[in-house]
């Protein structure tokens, strides 16, 4: 019984990572994600037209976070040159970012999300991918190994959309 109960709880959980509050093919300018650079500016996806455009959700006290850096880290360095923009969004304060971002040596694009909780985003980490048009692409949360050949080319796809 306890089996059949997990496994009921697992697909509804997995179902509900499916809907991350954004259907895929929607526009950029849809995104919902309030993003800001640490200069005070506003991030506007319309920005970054023509390129596709990587989003993690993420948080400084985030273990499963933590541990897909390197792999994302790994993919922004094999797309090296190729027309993708990688962001990185939390509601942490910049103190709690810069201080991480100097503890772990990650150089990444962070950017803060001032609306996270209107998201309603199920888990940490969730990434976003926009293809080159500005269309979702994907939208699911949990921690991905965005090194691998399947991963790879997702957002080698993102890149290529016509």
């Amino acid at each position: 019984m306890r089996l059949i109960i997990l496994v009921l709880l697992t697909i509804c959980l997995l179902g509900c990572g499916e809907s991350v509050h954004q259907e895929k093919g929607d526009e950029s300018n849809s995104f919902r994600g309030d993003l800001m650079g640490f200069d005070g500016k506003k991030v506007d996806l319309k920005d970054y037209a023509g390129k596709a455009v990587f989003i993690n959700l993420w948080a400084t006290w985030c273990t499963p976070c933590r541990q897909e850096m390197p792999a994302i880290a790994s993919a922004r360095d094999s797309l090296a040159g190729k027309n993708i923009v990688f962001l990185f969004a939390s509601d942490d304060s910049q103190e709690e970012i810069t201080a991480f971002e100097q503890e772990h040596q990650f150089k990444f694009n962070y950017v803060f999300i001032r609306n996270r909780e209107m998201l309603s985003i199920p888990a940490l980490p969730t990434s976003y991918v926009f293809d080159a048009r500005g269309r979702l692409v994907h939208g699911v949360p949990g921690a991905f190994q965005w090194n691998d050949p399947e991963h790879l080319q997702l957002l080698r796809d993102a890149i290529n959309a016509q």
